[in-house]
C-alpha cells in the first residue's frame, strides 16, 4: 500500500508476472529473481535480480540494481541505486520530461544502454558527481566530472532530438 513496507524473504517473478507499485517499499531480503515486470511507482530495496522488464510510471521508481529492459514513462523517474551493475537498455518515452538518476556505482565506463532520449529528459548523476560537459560521439557519451570522465557506450537520441547537452547541478534531486 502507499508508504507501506512489504518484506520479501525470497521469491521469484516469472515471465508472464507482474510486480505493479503503487508507493510504499518492496524489501527483498534474499534475491527476489523477476523475469517478468515491475511497474509503477516505489521503492525496491535489496536483493533483485531483475532480468524482465521495469516500467517507471506515475513518479519515482527506485530500484537497487538493474538488467533486463527499462522504460520511463511520460513525467516519470527511474533511479538505479547501484548503476554500476545495470545490464540491459533503460528507455525514455516521447512526451514530458523523464529522468534517469543514476544514484551510485558508476565506473569510468558504463555499457548498459540508454535508448530514445528526448529534448529536456535528464540524465543525473549521485555519488556527489556534478556534470561540467557532456559530448555525445556515436553512440558513446562523454560525461566529464571533477575526478575523471564518465563514459557510457550505448546511447542513443529520439529521432529529431538534438544531440548537445546541458550539464550542472539538480538540488531538488
Amino acid at each position: 500500500g502507499d508508504g507501506g513496507v512489504v518484506t520479501a524473504t525470497s521469491g521469484s517473478v516469472g515471465s508472464g508476472g507482474t510486480i505493479a507499485l503503487a508507493g510504499g517499499t518492496l524489501n527483498a531480503t534474499n534475491p527476489l529473481v523477476v523475469g517478468g515486470v515491475i511497474s509503477g511507482f516505489g521503492r525496491m530495496a535489496g536483493l533483485l535480480n531483475l532480468t524482465g522488464t521495469a516500467i517507471a510510471a506515475g513518479g519515482l521508481l527506485e530500484l537497487p540494481s538493474f538488467g533486463g529492459t527499462g522504460s520511463i514513462l511520460s513525467g516519470a523517474t527511474l533511479e538505479v541505486d547501484n548503476a554500476g551493475s545495470a545490464s540491459g537498455t533503460i528507455g525514455f518515452s516521447a512526451g514530458s520530461p523523464e529522468i534517469l538518476i543514476l544514484a551510485g556505482g558508476l565506473g569510468s565506463t558504463n555499457s548498459f544502454g540508454i535508448a530514445n532520449l528526448q529534448d529536456w529528459d535528464r540524465i543525473e548523476l549521485g555519488q556527489g558527481l556534478t556534470a561540467t560537459s557532456a559530448v555525445l560521439t556515436g553512440t558513446t557519451l562523454d560525461v566529464v566530472v571533477a575526478s575523471g570522465t564518465l563514459q557510457f557506450t550505448n546511447v542513443s537520441v529520439g529521432a529529431g532530438q538534438a544531440t548537445t547537452f546541458v550539464t550542472g547541478t539538480d538540488a531538488s534531486t
